[in-house]
């Protein structure tokens, strides 16, 4: 039998207990509306997968994430390893999340905003996604056209500087070595 205790003092967690041992925390906003009367430990598993579901599409309504951006969003809230399982793989179903079209559009962000191989991976790993050596190498193939669009696009503001400081600049937005000194011998 699981046992709800709410807090007298103004907390955002519900705390809960199984036969008088403290079984988990969950937050206030999310059960207060489904917790009722004590419940038992399989009825409280269908509860949090339902709270789960609901707010993986609130979230998704507002923008869009990708699967491990989700999961720590849903963490954050207090809700089980296995309710989040649930809740990504139904909106994974439903269409509503795609790793595979989000990381794209990330990608895509991070290019017009002239970052290189390096920064984009490192954008995307911050973000939770695996980079593979596959995908590394297909960002390293797509670096030079990039660079050389972004280069056009802000021609001015680089014949300014020296080859020296161009070289830096270009080095911090996440661009190869290889790949600068082959622009510039072009």
């Amino acid at each position: 039998m699981v046992e709800i205790v709410v807090p007298k003092i103004q907390s955002k967690w519900i705390a809960l207990f199984i036969d008088g041992i403290f079984w988990k925390k969950v937050n206030k906003q999310l059960f207060i509306r489904h917790l009722g009367s004590p419940l038992m430990r399989q009825e409280f598993a269908a509860i949090e997968e339902k709270v789960a579901k609901e707010t993986s599409i609130q979230l998704l309504a507002k923008r869009s994430y990708l699967s491990s951006m989700l999961e720590r969003k849903l963490k954050s809230k207090g809700l089980g390893e296995q309710a989040i399982r649930q809740a990504i793989a139904f909106c994974q179903e439903k269409g509503y999340l795609n790793d595979f079209a989000e990381s794209k559009r990330l990608i895509e962000r991070e290019e017009r905003k002239g970052r290189g191989a390096k920064a984009i991976a490192f954008a995307l790993q911050q973000r939770g996604m695996v980079v593979s050596y596959q995908m590394m190498s297909e960002l390293e193939r797509r670096e030079i056209n990039a660079l050389k669009e972004w280069q056009q696009k802000y021609s001015k503001k680089l014949a300014s500087l020296s080859s020296q400081k161009k070289i830096t600049f270009l080095l911090r937005r996440g661009y190869a070595m290889e790949t600068i000194l082959q622009l510039q011998n072009s």
